[in-house]
This record gives structure tokens, C-alpha cells and sequence, in this order.
């Protein structure tokens, strides 16, 4: 039986005739589509680990009561300079901002370049390091005005030959 003859046949020759409205059906269609889509599967972006029996939500709850200094999520506030990071000024301008920012509400602890008990918080450039602020809780549960207040304490040491930036997870929900 020849092609034209079967339904199927009718249908391809009928779209190769009119294959420029066929595209443009396809195309409505397929935007028409998108935009129901998106219209009916709504959501909401959610970054909280807790609920449930998940295993992270066991590991928070264990840090929680075995370790509550450490429960709560990290920054970094990383200090760059023009002169040797280890002179006696930098020493000091990096000392007064981990002591401003120690005592903020929501930080737990901070542990700064030059603590006696860390390591590793200084690049082998002599002009990097880093201090870590602990926080006391994670960064769903921080309240921004918080975060806010040690991103402004950090970086009103900031200055020419004197860098300070901050990273982590709060800092970016802060800012």
C-alpha cells in the first residue's frame, strides 16, 4: 500500500505541506507548556537540613548536645596586606578585629590566624590569612541582623594596604 494512502501517511505528507504552521504550533506549544508548568509547580527554595530521621539532622542533633560551640556554621574573614602579613602592625590590626568580633551576638568563638592553637591560616605568599568565626547556630536559624553586624565590625578595619573580605554560607545569606 503506498505511503499517501495510510493515515499515517496523510499526516506526515499534511505536516510537510504545512511545515512552517506546524513549527509555529509546536513552538506555542511548547511555551504554553513551560509556562503552565511553572505556574502550577511551585516552590520555595529551602536550605534547612532539619526534619526527620535524616542523617544529617542526627549529626546536627549530636553536635548540638555533645559539642554546642561547634553546632552552628562557619565564615571566614580573610585579611590581605600590601607588607608582610606577619609584621607587628598587621599582627596587631588582624589581633583587634578577631577581639571585636568575638564578643558579637551568635559568634561562639573565633579562632584567629595567629592563635596559638591553629594552623594553616596563613598563605605561603606572606600577605594572606584567614580567621574562622564560629557561629552558634546554623544559617538557617541566624538572624541577619547578627551576620550583618559582624560583616560591618570586620570590614571597618578594612583599609589601603590593609584588605578585609568575608566568606562562608551566612555571609552570603547576609549579604
Amino acid at each position: 500500500m503506498p505511503a499517501a494512502r495510510t493515515w499515517l501517511g496523510r499526516l506526515a505528507q499534511s505536516c510537510y505541506d504545512h511545515r512552517r504552521r506546524v513549527l509555529v504550533v509546536w513552538v506555542v506549544t511548547l511555551v504554553a507548556l513551560i509556562a503552565f508548568g511553572a505556574f502550577i509547580v511551585t516552590g520555595r527554595f529551602d536550605n534547612k537540613l532539619s526534619g526527620g530521621h535524616s542523617e544529617s539532622q542526627t549529626a546536627q542533633d549530636l553536635l548540638s548536645a555533645r559539642f554546642p560551640r561547634q553546632a552552628g556554621d562557619p565564615a571566614d574573614i580573610v585579611f590581605h596586606t600590601a607588607s608582610d602579613i606577619r609584621s607587628p602592625a598587621n599582627q596587631q590590626a588582624i589581633a583587634a578585629v578577631v577581639a571585636s568580633v568575638r564578643p558579637l551576638p551568635a559568634v561562639s568563638g573565633v579562632a584567629g590566624p595567629f592563635d596559638p592553637s591553629v594552623e594553616g591560616q596563613v598563605a605561603s605568599n606572606g600577605h594572606t590569612a584567614y580567621a574562622q568565626v564560629q557561629f552558634d547556630a546554623t544559617t538557617d536559624n541566624l538572624a541577619a541582623a547578627d551576620v550583618t553586624r559582624v560583616l560591618n565590625t570586620a570590614r571597618a578595619a578594612d583599609r589601603a594596604g590593609f584588605q578585609v573580605e568575608l566568606a562562608g554560607q551566612p555571609i552570603t545569606k547576609a549579604e
